[in-house]
């Protein structure tokens, strides 16, 4: 069983969806839930500038997202 609560893979959304569907599954964790977030290698970095109630910090893990 995964250690995470939901996956999202963003470069399977289209660019205008890609945020709403970040942050819709980061509000609709449980407490102490975990996300696991894939991103492409782009050097985008959808997360670390946003603000999120309940959320205490980010993790980067050294994956490859296709």
């Amino acid at each position: 069983m995964s250690q995470f609560a939901a996956t999202v893979v963003a470069p399977e959304y289209s660019p205008h969806l890609k945020h709403k569907v970040n942050f819709d599954t980061f509000d609709n964790l449980r407490p102490g839930g975990l996300v696991y977030l894939g991103v492409s290698g782009t050097g985008s970095d959808p997360v670390s500038d946003q603000n999120r109630p309940g959320v205490t910090g980010w993790r980067y893990a050294r994956d490859s997202c296709h």
